[in-house]
């Protein structure tokens, strides 16, 4: 695409870039007609040429344009300029939801007016016969100034009163959305889903706005996780979260009835929320939307550090060891020590030859060489007693 920022795209100036998603990309533009800022939604040049994608564009602009709702974000016209398809919303001056729900300090009482307003911006939607199909906090925005919440994007909403028709910026009858946010049908037949999976999906937004988590497999409900939460919300979940769509609420008109009879019986109150909590969210969105591959880096990066922390405990271990038996070395050096001198002590015993006495113990024959006795005066001859012992068999 081309670079638009400081560009003009019909009467409008483009400021910034605001986002993208799908096939398109929102911008920040200036209407200095009417003097007023506005949102400006783009089709890539290069899907220009795309009849198809042409005509879903065109059809979601009029799908926006016949929904005239305080909590639906407006539409006020569209066209096209140097090859670009583009409609022209109004600018919402303030966060999403999304970033609403990073703070850690958060009014009860704000999450209930948020929930009750896309209840009612929905709600009218579904009596035009449209579905949204991706409700999730990215796609809400909140106003602080007049404190409405508005729905935005419906690149992938569904006219329900022409099921062939669908409103995406996606291939023909190929059906997306966000998939922590979507209905169980809504994942297996996308093309023929009704007002019931954008109730599913609002339950689990409502579910994140009080307790910061996700509402994954068997999850708890609010009240476990924060008991000073009101009972309400527990209904308010399992009733909108149901798998089958028969079992949940009929409307967004009971949805919200709902959400009024919980806030008033709550009294208000404030959610704390901590980054720990953000922490998870994030991590979960990662895990269920990232796909097998995420997982599986993931878990390879956490496999190399357990591998790499067990080592450096082996070598710490190995390491200690060594520096153990290093410092006790002294004391087994200093016990050999001593051995060598006992064995230097037997080659010096032999000097000691006052040990042959145990001869005279053999010399109960010799007795009768007691007169002989002067002659042992050379008693070096002892010590090798072969030579002696030869001698009287001479005499």
């Amino acid at each position: 695409m081309i670079g638009l920022i400081g560009q003009t795209l019909g009467q409008y100036q483009i400021h910034s870039e605001l986002g993208r998603g799908g096939m398109a990309v929102v911008y920040k533009g200036y209407d200095a007609a009417l003097e007023r800022w506005v949102a400006i939604k783009t089709l890539p040049q290069e899907s220009s040429a795309d009849r198809d994608m042409v005509s879903r564009f065109g059809r979601e602009a009029k799908a926006m344009g016949a929904l005239n709702h305080t909590n639906i974000v407006q539409i006020i016209g569209s066209g096209q300029d140097r090859g670009l398809h583009y409609f022209v919303m109004e600018f919402v001056e303030g966060p999403s939801l999304q970033v609403l729900l990073k703070q850690e300090a958060l009014s009860m009482d704000l999450m209930f007016d948020i929930a009750t307003q896309v209840c009612d911006g929905l709600d009218y939607a579904h009596k035009k016969g449209i579905v949204h199909r991706d409700i999730k906090p990215g796609n809400i925005l909140y106003e602080q100034s007049t404190g409405l919440a508005k729905i935005a994007d419906f690149g992938i909403a569904r006219l329900t009163h022409k099921p062939e028709e669908m409103i995406t910026l996606t291939a023909t009858n190929v059906g997306m959305g966000t998939v922590n946010y979507m209905a169980p049908e809504q994942k297996t037949d996308a093309a023929n889903v009704d007002h019931r999976a954008d109730i599913y999906s609002l339950g689990v937004v409502v579910y994140e706005m009080f307790t910061g988590r996700l509402p994954m497999g068997r999850f708890k409900l609010p009240t476990q996780l924060n008991k000073k939460l009101p009972r309400g919300l527990d209904d308010i979940v399992t009733h909108s979260l149901e798998p089958d769509p028969i079992d949940r609420y009929a409307a967004m008109s009971e949805f919200r009835e709902a959400l009024v009879q919980t806030q008033a019986a709550a009294g208000g109150g404030t959610l704390i929320r901590s980054v720990r909590d953000a922490a998870e969210r994030t991590m979960t969105a990662m895990a269920q939307g990232g796909g097998g591959k995420l997982i599986g880096l993931m878990g390879c990066f956490l496999l190399l550090g357990a591998l790499g922390a067990g080592a450096w405990g082996l070598s710490q271990y190995v390491s200690s060891q060594v520096a153990t038996k290093t410092s006790a070395s002294p004391e087994p050096t200093l016990s050999t020590t001593p051995v060598p001198a006992v064995s230097v002590t037997p080659v010096s015993t032999p000097a000691t030859t006052p040990k042959p006495p145990p001869t005279p113990g053999t010399t109960p024959k010799p007795p009768p060489t007691p007169a002989t006795t002067p002659k042992p005066a050379t008693t070096p001859t002892p010590a090798v007693t072969p030579t002696p012992t030869p001698t009287p068999a001479a005499t």
